[in-house]
């Protein structure tokens, strides 16, 4: 059965209605990492991991546990008369006994946590009703002969509209896309216009949020849509977005170091380049450092399967190896580059905006039943970024305020001073207990509640979503490496439910979609409807 779908040239709704437009904007989750594949999964049950699996997907909380209790556990220790005069040394397995058992502890709590978030009867009501609209009849076995089929296939626009054809998928009758940045699926690189489908995201076979939150607005507004999408991967709000209203870009203590040490670096490169020195030949002190550091780990490898009273020969060698490592890696560095641009705050931002602007001068150009006579409307903004401020303090610290200059800017710059506004939080560490500790996360949902917004911006949760169990399949994947049946089948079965690293919340279609529906209810309630 073949997707429902609108050529480039057909009319999408009745003439004489007002054109509703919503612009999309944000970084590469925006653009969209989940591919098509990743769809399998939605129909299925919320997988809930073996307590073994689970130890895996929580492999960082000893450190976790660590940071916050450590100190905690040393105090109560030295409490404890008996305790109290032991040295560092004797004290120290009794701390790790009781990390361990701290660790046993919230793991077990989590996990029960987890299980319940995993068969939610509101969830999974939703998802089964998602699952029917996006997923009807799909089944593995269609998804991999698609992906098969795909490999086939050489041009990308080809490549991205079999997906919906072939797995029968909505495509957008009203709706319609006009997509810049990090998007791939038409001749020009970085620009691509249509009926809204899945193919839209940094990939022609990939998609992001766009996808659910277009086609179930289209579900609930009987109006022509257009969603004007911009998105960049790696990009920031306090530099890269930064809106015009915001104080004048100021360096942060972290940029001023990072000039500095490319300062020092330049000046070591010259010294080397005017010493006679070539970048062909730094280039084989490094492919030769690179070659003792593969036979040094290949030989400790082999030294640890040694008894020990034949290892002594062979620690000779890795000694004159590591000798000889570090005579190259004294030589080693690399040239520098160029000076770090640090004057292109909000460069983004321009960039956006100019696209909007060139989609609203001539929008018949991007969606064939616009009616002059009708017009068109601005009616809600979405943006889905965070990743790149968490880790400078002048990024994260200035989010909250640099969200009301953007969403005062845009609202300046579009000529609707009420529009509605949802900001999807960033929700990349999956469980409750980062997502709601997170700087940025935290700023967002500030911003949202500022008195300047009051009533006409959503802050959407992302966290409660994400589908951190797919890792799951990953980690299978890795394991089955060496034996390449099982790598193949084990690859596939990834394939069918994410796609990608946790930053990109696994590439996972299934919370896209969640993530799209959960915008949609949010813009449509503050739009009233």
């Amino acid at each position: 059965m073949a997707a429902l779908f609108i050529g480039a040239n057909a009319t999408a709704a009745p003439e004489g209605k007002k054109l509703l437009v919503f612009v999309l904007a944000g970084q590469s989750n925006m653009q969209g990492h989940a591919e098509v594949s990743t769809l399998a999964y939605l129909p299925k049950p919320a997988y809930v991991p073996t307590k073994e699996e689970w130890a895996l997907l929580t492999s960082g909380l000893p450190r976790e546990v660590r940071q916050n209790s450590e100190a905690s556990i040393r105090e109560t220790l030295s409490k404890d008369p008996a305790k109290a005069k032991l040295s560092p040394k004797d004290l120290g397995p009794l701390v790790q006994k009781a990390l361990d058992a701290e660790v046993e502890k919230v793991r077990a709590e989590r996990y029960e946590v987890f299980k319940k978030r995993q068969t939610d009867p509101v969830r999974v009501a939703r998802d089964k009703e998602l699952a029917a609209l996006f997923t009807p009849g799909i089944t593995d076995a269609k998804v991999i002969d698609t992906a098969i089929a795909v490999k086939t296939i050489k041009d990308i626009k080809e490549m991205a509209d079999i997906w919906p054809s072939k797995l029968n998928l909505p495509v957008g009758k009203q709706t319609f896309i006009a997509a810049y940045g990090g998007v791939n699926r038409a001749a020009e690189p970085g620009l691509a216009s249509g009926p809204l489908s899945t193919g839209y995201g940094a990939r022609p076979t990939a998609f992001g949020p766009e996808y659910a939150f277009g086609i179930l607005l289209e579900k609930h507004l009987d109006q022509p849509i257009l969603i004007i999408k911009t998105a960049w991967g790696g990009k920031s709000l306090h530099y890269d977005f930064r809106p015009p209203s915001a104080v004048p870009y100021q360096q942060t203590a972290n940029e001023k170091q990072q000039l500095e040490n490319w300062k020092i670096r330049k000046a070591k490169w010259d010294e080397y380049i005017a010493g006679g020195g070539t970048p062909a030949a730094m280039a084989q002190i490094e492919r030769d450092w690179k070659d003792i550091e593969n036979e040094k780990q290949k030989l400790q490898s082999a030294i640890a399967k040694l008894p020990k009273d034949q290892q002594a020969a062979e620690q000779v060698k890795l000694a004159e190896l590591s000798a000889k490592s570090k005579e190259l890696g004294a030589k080693r560095m690399k040239d520098p580059g160029e000076m770090p641009n640090q004057d292109a705050a909000g460069f983004y931002w321009n960039e956006m905006t100019g696209f909007i602007r060139k989609v609203l001068a001539d929008p018949k150009a991007y969606h064939p039943a616009y009616d002059p006579a009708a017009g068109f409307e601005v009616a809600g903004g979405l943006w889905f970024q965070g990743f790149n401020d968490q880790f400078d303090p002048e990024f994260y610290g200035n989010y909250s305020k640099n969200m009301v200059h953007f969403i005062q800017d845009l609202r300046k710059e579009l000529k609707q001073p009420k529009m509605p506004f949802v900001i999807a939080v960033l929700g990349t560490p999956a469980f409750p207990e980062g997502a709601m500790a997170n700087n940025v996360a935290n700023a967002q949902r500030e911003a949202a509640k500022s008195p300047e917004l009051a009533g006409t911006v959503a802050a959407v949760e992302s966290w409660p979503l994400t589908t951190p169990e797919v890792a799951i399949w990953r980690m299978r994947k890795d394991a089955a490496q060496g034996n390449p049946a099982e790598t193949e089948k084990a690859d596939m079965q990834w394939r069918l439910h994410g796609s990608n690293q946790g930053y990109h919340y696994d590439g996972s279609g299934r919370f896209f979609i969640r993530l799209g529906d959960e915008c949609a209810g949010a813009m449509l309630k503050l739009m009233g409807k």
